[in-house]
């Protein structure tokens, strides 16, 4: 594609809100769980459940049926913004959302019967500290071969700062030297497809480094200083089902 043809693709595109993707057109190959629904199978409904980096509280309002009370956390405020305006009538009594830092927790000991964390940070001491006996800890981090194709065009030096290797055994190790016991670890690694250039444009925009530790587009990306890495993309990815990457994902489920 020609610069000017991206440029115009450029126009077209929104920013994100919280963290909603559902502007993007994409096809993910079979994967072996689902986050949302494996979490729910570790619910009751008289659970009090902390989400750590719940973003725009996206998937912790769409867990909120399966929960008695719940708080989710987020360092930064513009998310838990976002958050607080998606909370119906219903949901106000039993979810609270609030501003924190993840590695100052002010929770009391023994608080939660489950935390949860969706590509957040993850402060194992913490946790541990806060979750009842017998509660559950449940993440789903990215792996460090996410978008490898995508990492290698834009060579981010952000993002070989950043990404985790080997997160889940290292975390579990960290929990089971705590006292816990590491119940499912297991990891995916499958193809991921962008159906269209304004779907990657947004998603590029969306996951700048700043705001997104594992990412591996640039802070400052624009389609006229990073054209070339973007048309390379478009290239030599292209496919029937659209743009090809890959998503790997790691699941760690703890019970203290």
């Amino acid at each position: 594609m020609t610069l000017a043809e991206l440029l115009d693709i450029e126009k077209t595109v929104g920013d994100r809100t919280g963290w909603d993707f559902s502007a993007m057109e994409t096809e993910t190959d079979p994967t072996p769980w689902d986050y949302v629904d494996l979490v729910r199978r570790y619910l009751k409904s008289t659970d009090f459940v902390l989400d750590i980096g719940t973003g725009g509280g996206e998937r912790f309002l769409e867990l909120a049926s399966s929960y008695g009370k719940g708080i989710g956390i987020d360092s930064d405020p513009e998310m838990i913004k976002t958050a607080n305006q998606k909370v119906n009538v219903e949901q106000k009594t039993k979810i609270t959302f609030k501003v924190m830092d993840a590695a100052n927790l002010t929770f009391a000991d023994a608080t939660f019967d489950v935390v949860i964390d969706r590509q957040g940070p993850i402060p194992v001491k913490q946790i541990v500290r806060i979750l009842k006996p017998g509660g559950y800890f449940i993440t789903q981090m990215i792996g460090k071969n996410n978008m490898v194709n995508i990492n290698q065009e834009f060579d981010s030096q952000e993002f070989s700062k950043n990404q985790l290797e080997g997160e889940a055994d290292l975390i579990a190790q960290e929990f089971a030297n705590l006292g816990c016991s590491v119940v499912s670890i297991c990891s995916y690694d499958v193809g991921y497809y962008v159906k269209d250039v304004a779907s990657l444009l947004f998603w590029f925009k969306a996951i700048r480094s700043r705001g997104h530790a594992a990412s591996t587009i640039p802070e400052d990306f624009c389609v006229e200083k990073y054209y070339k890495q973007i048309n390379n993309l478009i290239t030599k990815y292209q496919t029937d089902r659209g743009i090809r990457t890959n998503e790997h994902r790691e699941l760690l489920v703890i019970k203290k």
